[in-house]
């Protein structure tokens, strides 16, 4: 069902008149300057950018190139008042509706045919208490925002891999980090949010105010509303931690996963790992011939322990290792892959959760992934663990039993390369789906959509109870360009 809508139209350009966009973009703010302060301060307001307007091709692109989509308008807001008179009007249209953050959707739930794309990237404030280690978060943020904000207290909660994510998606869907053997996903560690629902009200939900909303909000994706503002629990962190990559050459990959399997389980919870095989970039930003096997790290705890941390590591094949980690600024590590997963690639992921790794397992895995299309395609292998494992609150978002995880990312540049790279990924993984260990996702790494996935990614009744929530806030199913929960 999510598919079609996402290749089909439901409306076309032509049912929208001149009139009905003036009348709808008088209600968005303009521009304003406010007087008294010095030569005084401009505000960005909202904008709409139509098709055929300068900024429209500019304005319409995602991170993923894969998906070239064509929206009949992007509204940019400057607050919650522009999005509820963006979500009034697209209800009223029978418009599909996005929200765009970061835009880093893999499946492209970030843009859309034929309807809105509502980008809250100028909704970007950051307020930090230091006292009560909070932070309120505006729905545009990114996570390099909050760390560069929040690292100033010597605080950070748990936030991606890559800075320019946005803060809202990550969120949404769980939101896994370097912090999170410490300290949970970043939906454990949501406290509130303000949200627009599909009927225009602004609702605050949090466990004491519309707590079926809230407990929905967390792990529920987009499906309920659009998130204004976030209200996240923060944690001592850094300002220095230890990360980076020791890499090895990528003949002695078996030889690290094997090593893996049996001393990820021992790392301490303020250690988080993963095992990379890819081509690393060289200092032109070309990608190296040459592939190479690295395990990626954080450790995040007292400065004293880490040679205990690492001592098991360090020994392995010391002779082959190159050493590429070092004490930084936690916020310099949260974007050492930003150039690396930079904006304009083709991208498709594959993941899948397993209960332990086989020989057979490691063996068919590395070696398929050898024969890839694209030197941009790595896979890691990650053992996740501590506090992500621990159930915590009752929250919908499908928490991993299973404490290893494997993700394929399939990254191609040209537009053309698409069908033989997306080929050779459902290839590959028909070759080792068969080893992991139930239907479980983590929504934020998969590349596919459709109702199955999503009902077997929370199970059957965590499900049906998110579907009670959405007849609750979006009856008409107005939030469905998401990995959709059917009211």
């Amino acid at each position: 069902m999510v598919t079609e809508l996402l290749a089909t139209s439901t409306t076309t350009a032509s049912s929208i008149t001149d009139t009905d966009w003036a009348e709808f973009a008088a209600e968005l703010r303009p521009t304003k300057t406010f007087h008294g302060l010095g030569d005084g301060v401009v505000r960005e307001g909202a904008r709409l950018i139509r098709k055929g307007d300068a900024d429209y091709e500019t304005a319409r692109q995602v991170w993923n190139a894969m998906h070239q989509r064509y929206p009949l308008a992007i509204v940019e807001a400057a607050g919650a008042a522009d999005v509820v008179a963006t979500v009034n009007f697209a209800r009223e249209h029978d418009l599909p509706i996005t929200p765009r953050c970061g835009g880093h959707s893999i499946p492209g739930l970030s843009t859309v045919d034929d309807g809105i794309i509502l980008d809250l990237s100028r909704m970007r404030a950051i307020q930090i208490d230091p006292v009560r280690k909070t932070a309120r978060v505006e729905g545009g943020a990114l996570l390099g925002e909050l760390d560069h904000e929040s690292q100033a207290f010597g605080l950070a909660t748990v936030g991606g891999q890559i800075s320019n994510t946005g803060v809202a998606g990550l969120t949404l869907n769980g939101g896994w980090g370097w912090l999170a053997r410490r300290f949970g996903y970043t939906v454990d560690n949501l406290i509130s949010a303000q949200v627009v629902t599909a009927d225009g009200r602004l609702l605050n939900a949090s466990k004491d105010e519309n707590p079926d909303l809230f407990w929905g909000l967390r792990g529920g994706g987009g499906n309920f509303g659009v998130v204004t503002l976030f209200e996240f629990q923060l944690f001592e962190v850094g300002p220095l931690v230890y990360g980076g990559q020791i890499s090895w050459p990528i003949e002695k990959a078996i030889d690290l996963l094997k090593f893996y399997r049996e001393w990820g389980p021992r790392q301490v919870e303020e250690l988080t790992t993963e095992v990379i095989a890819w081509h690393t970039e060289e200092e032109d930003g070309s990608l190296s011939d040459q592939a190479v096997i690295s395990m990626s790290l954080c450790f995040s705890g007292d400065p004293k322990d880490l040679d205990d941390a690492l001592a098991e590591l360090l020994a392995f094949s010391p002779d082959d290792m190159v050493v590429e980690a070092e004490w930084l600024p936690y916020a310099v590590l949260q974007t050492q892959y930003d150039e690396f997963l930079r904006h304009g690639f083709n991208t498709y992921y594959k993941y899948g959760v397993l209960d332990d790794l086989s020989d057979e397992f490691l063996e068919t895995a590395f070696n398929g992934w050898l024969t890839k299309k694209s030197n941009h395609t790595f896979m890691t292998l990650g053992y996740w663990g501590g506090a992500m494992s621990r159930a915590g609150d009752d929250v919908p978002f499908p928490r991993n039993k299973e404490p290893w995880r494997a993700v394929t990312e399939i990254r191609w540049e040209e537009a053309h390369e698409r069908d033989e790279n997306v080929q050779w990924a459902h290839d590959y993984w028909s070759s080792i789906e068969g080893y992991f260990s139930t239907k479980n996702q983590y929504l934020n790494f998969t590349g596919d959509l459709g109702e199955d996935l999503v009902r077997d990614a929370y199970g059957r009744s965590v499900y049906e109870r998110l579907r009670e929530v959405k007849r609750t806030y979006d009856p008409q199913n107005l939030f469905r360009m998401n990995q959709n929960i059917v009211p």
